[in-house]
């Protein structure tokens, strides 16, 4: 396990050994081998969690309706605000210490918004907003001629293809072939 160019040497601290490795001028602690961790040598972080944040993280971590993530980033919290080390809750929830320090640490610096999901995540759109404007807006003004746009219409007066069209139009609930009207009854008994 260590090459030949590095050098291995062992130091004890009372009654914990650990290894330091020395590999090209880089210092590599190896943090696991003593019982000074969990001896509580590392002083533990107790994050100080106000009420009404723990009873929203409470909430959000028992929630059927949030996502797996926000209930999942509440728990950890939960567990680091009883006391637990970055091992131990990476440990009951079956995930990694960087995981736990990276949620603990937004929690710290931004509050439970820090829980969130980081703006800009996901595909960027692709059709420029003022295009989208003038689809959705054209919509309702039928060119020359005709008494309402079409789908391929519409794409030769914006300049883009017929399915970005359709997936605009979708997307507000556009709907040009549908006209609600209300036609009054020739019934003579009819109260309008």
């Amino acid at each position: 396990m260590v090459q030949q160019d590095a050098f291995l040497q062992t130091i004890c601290c009372g009654d914990a050994s650990y290894s330091i490795v020395l590999i090209l001028n880089k210092i590599i602690l190896d943090v696991a081998a003593g019982p000074w961790y969990d001896a509580g040598m590392i002083p533990r972080l107790k994050l100080d969690v106000p009420a009404d944040d723990r009873a929203e993280l409470e909430r959000r971590s028992r929630s059927r309706s949030e996502r797996a993530g926000v209930a999942f980033r509440a728990k950890i919290i939960l567990l680091r605000a009883e006391g637990l080390s970055k091992l131990e809750v990476a440990e009951k929830l079956g995930t990694s210490e960087p995981t736990v320090q990276k949620w603990t640490g937004r929690y710290q610096r931004l509050g439970l918004a820090g829980l969130d999901d980081a703006k800009g995540r996901g595909r960027k759109p692709s059709i420029d907003p003022l295009v989208r404007e003038r689809i959705v807006t054209g919509a309702t003004q039928p060119p020359e001629g005709l008494a309402r746009h079409s789908t391929r219409t519409m794409a030769r007066a914006a300049g883009v293809s017929q399915s970005t069209v359709l997936r605009t139009w979708q997307s507000a609930g556009i709907k040009p072939h549908l006209v609600r009207t209300f036609k009054v009854s020739n019934d003579p008994d009819f109260r309008a």
